[in-house]
């Protein structure tokens, strides 16, 4: 378990100020802002991410091939940095994972989602961000968005997505095309959950 932690680092490029890669860690209410990463999962399986405030970064939360998390009740924004700047990134996930009652805002995008699956993305704040709610929702499948508030729109929301199609081209190139395909937040929430961050 890390608790309690004030966590920051001036060094920008390519740093995490938290870095899981074991099973059934804890992190909760820290504070942890300037850094490339405030808390990365790699794989950091069955983790559970609880009521911190990250701020000041690239990314608030990466997980790359994780399972079995939950990630709720964090405060993440982001300084908008550089142009690839998301609340939470997730790359390759396995199944099982929530991200839950999460304020993710003041980013270039709310959230990059690529090869996940099996996901709950549910109650989350998903507002305020530069460019969009997301950046990528890229060859993932079975992700559910349930009940997020989306800056007061309202619903249907629908979440647009690509599965990329590769094929071989002339002279040993490789081409490839985009099957859009489409997830829908059925009822998002009207107003913004009050989402406390550290206790």
């Amino acid at each position: 378990m890390i608790t309690g932690f004030n966590l920051s680092k001036d060094v920008w490029r390519w740093n995490a100020n938290v870095n899981i890669i074991s099973v059934g860690c804890t992190v909760e209410n820290n504070l942890i802002h300037g850094c490339h990463i405030g808390v990365e999962l790699a794989p950091g399986d069955s983790a559970k991410i609880n009521k911190n405030i990250i701020s000041h970064v690239d990314t608030g939360i990466a997980m790359y091939g994780t399972k079995l998390s939950m990630i709720s009740h964090n405060i993440i924004s982001t300084i908008l940095h550089t142009n690839n700047e998301y609340c939470i990134e997730m790359g390759g996930t396995g199944a099982g994972n929530t991200i839950m009652r999460n304020n993710l805002t003041h980013s270039y995008f709310g959230l990059s989602i690529y090869g996940a699956k099996q996901t709950i993305i549910k109650e989350n704040n998903i507002a305020n961000n530069k460019y969009g709610d997301f950046a990528y929702n890229r060859c993932s499948f079975f992700v559910k968005y349930r009940n997020n508030y989306w800056g007061g729109k309202t619903g249907p929301i629908v979440i647009q997505g690509i599965i990329p199609i590769f094929y071989p081209k002339p002279f040993g190139h490789i081409g490839e095309f985009d099957i859009p395909y489409y997830r829908i937040d059925w009822h998002p929430a009207k107003e913004p959950y009050d989402i406390p961050g550290m206790r």
